[in-house]
């Protein structure tokens, strides 16, 4: 009952947090300089036909009739009209949304495929060589920003070394070989200060494992340093991990919208600027939306799984 009482409360928090932020994001749109339907006609146009443009966007109502209607309206999959491409929002979206998707799963899989044996090998023998390079290339790795990596690996991978070329994408209904083999240079570029975080973190984590109690009366028992690591220490030091990976992949997200631009490739990032520079706010108000609740919901999954890989934090 407690477990459920738990679900319960978090999706209670999750669509509160939901709503709140839809109604930031929508009284936000609506203060920013610059009008959408002029940029949308052209300063040539005729009063008349601004209004009539207002009047079909529902843009002359009262501004919390228009948030309660965009927000039923959404609920329901449609965000309205692109003042910019003049198709619905949903289309324009979809056409992009899994582009970001793909770059995000190869992202978190560099970071997860890369971080957990680092951050082991690291912790096995703090202040070893091994640990010393690992601490000395995370301080660096972290300190670079992912779009001066991106351009870094474009130079490197794609000028010189000419693995994959530049501004070259393909879709995958293209190419699903050349699409991933194309993608895993962006992917790359988020992941690597990503990566050194996790090894940071986990390291951490291992370490104070190491010097607790039970891991002093696993060795007095005779285990193996080796058993002792992978049966009782890492189950133990990757639970506060996981709730830190989950930032981890909602950062991963938000700095696609740069790595998008720096390798040009057409994803919810790229058109999320594009539609900031138009005033096309109900692109950018839907993009902002679908951010909140993929970050919302990997919060959500974190903290119900955190209940059951710690007993500690349950609910009495």
């Amino acid at each position: 009952m407690n477990t459920i009482k738990l679900i319960i409360k978090k999706i209670a928090s999750l669509f509160a947090t939901l709503i709140i932020v839809s109604l930031i994001t929508f009284l936000a749109f609506q203060v920013i300089p610059g009008d959408s339907v002029l940029i949308s006609l052209g300063t040539n146009a005729t009063e008349e036909a601004i209004e009539q443009r207002r009047e079909e966007l529902g843009l002359n109502e009262n501004v919390f009739v228009r948030y309660f209607k965009w927000l039923g309206n959404a609920a329901k999959g449609d965000f309205g009209t692109s003042s910019q491409y003049h198709i619905k929002v949903s289309e324009l979206i979809g056409e992009r949304l899994s582009i970001t998707i793909w770059l995000t799963i190869i992202s978190v899989v560099f970071v997860l495929l890369i971080s957990i044996p680092l951050g082991i090998l690291a912790s096995n023998r703090v202040d070893g060589w091994i640990d010393r390079i690992v601490v000395f290339l995370t301080q660096i790795t972290m300190a670079i920003p992912p779009f001066f990596l991106g351009i870094i690996i474009t130079l490197i991978f794609g000028f010189i070394l000419r693995l994959f070329t530049p501004g070259r994408f393909y879709y995958p209904a293209e190419s699903f070989n050349k699409f991933i083999s194309f993608m895993v240079f962006p992917g790359l570029a988020i992941a690597i200060p990503k990566i050194a975080m996790v090894v940071k973190f986990l390291r951490s984590s291992i370490i104070r494992q190491l010097d607790t109690d039970y891991v002093r009366t696993a060795k007095s028992k005779g285990h193996t340093r080796a058993g002792i690591m992978y049966n009782h220490v890492l189950k133990n030091a990757l639970i506060p991990v996981i709730t830190f990976i989950a930032m981890v992949i909602a950062d991963i997200l938000a700095n696609s919208i740069i790595i998008e631009e720096v390798f040009g490739i057409p994803g919810l990032g790229r058109l999320l600027v594009m539609s900031i520079s138009n005033r096309d706010y109900a692109v950018v108000q839907a993009i902002v939306l679908l951010i909140v609740i993929i970050i919302v919901f990997l919060n959500f999954v974190v903290d119900i799984l955190y209940q059951y890989l710690d007993p500690k934090v349950r609910i009495k």
